[in-house]
């Protein structure tokens, strides 16, 4: 599998039967059936951080679909914690110059 540092979504329909996750004892202790996890990356390739869902409750899965759509969500995410952040920096420039 390829890691969320490489800025690939990671997709678990069952937890407790994924190789990836045998040696968690976290996300065995709180019970967690499925997942999803996206990176959210800037466009410099800088990490931003990862947004994750958790399903506790059996059956229904999350699925490839969920994924794609988790990762357009992370996607815009980035896009809008890129812009918070330039807009901070120049509200920060601004004051400077008064």
């Amino acid at each position: 599998h390829v890691p969320l540092g490489e800025g690939v979504g990671l997709l678990s329909e069952d937890v407790r039967a994924d190789e990836r996750f045998q040696s968690s004892s976290t996300l065995a202790s709180l019970d967690i059936r499925s997942l999803l996890c996206v990176p959210l990356i800037g466009q410099d390739g800088r990490r931003l951080g990862v947004i994750q869902l958790d399903r506790f409750r059996q059956g229904r899965a999350f699925q490839d679909d969920d994924l794609q759509l988790l990762t357009a969500v992370g996607l815009q995410t980035s896009i809008v914690l890129e812009n918070a952040a330039l807009h901070e920096e120049l509200l920060r420039e601004e004051r400077l110059r008064q």
